[in-house]
């Protein structure tokens, strides 16, 4: 993943200090990371990139709840019954 100041805050700015899996924003005591949305780890298939495209903002507990999951994944089954 980048360190790269430039990205970090085009990120910042491009979501909106919001949070890509609650889509709740970010405050200043909601500690945050860059997120994969789809995971550089996924075996055989591939996986995601450190593109700008493949990063966004997220809470560290709610990317820790989504695990190794793309986002969409994750929230496909969250929402089921």
């Amino acid at each position: 993943m980048t360190s790269d100041g430039v990205t970090y805050m085009t990120l910042l700015w491009r979501d909106n200090l919001t949070c890509h899996i609650c889509e709740r924003g970010l405050r200043d005591e909601d500690p945050f990371d860059v997120e994969h949305i789809v995971p550089k780890l996924r075996g055989r298939r591939g996986g995601g990139s450190d593109d700008l495209g493949n990063l966004a903002l997220a809470h560290l507990s709610c990317n820790a709840a989504k695990g190794t999951k793309a986002i969409s994944a994750y929230l496909s089954a969250k929402e089921l019954p």
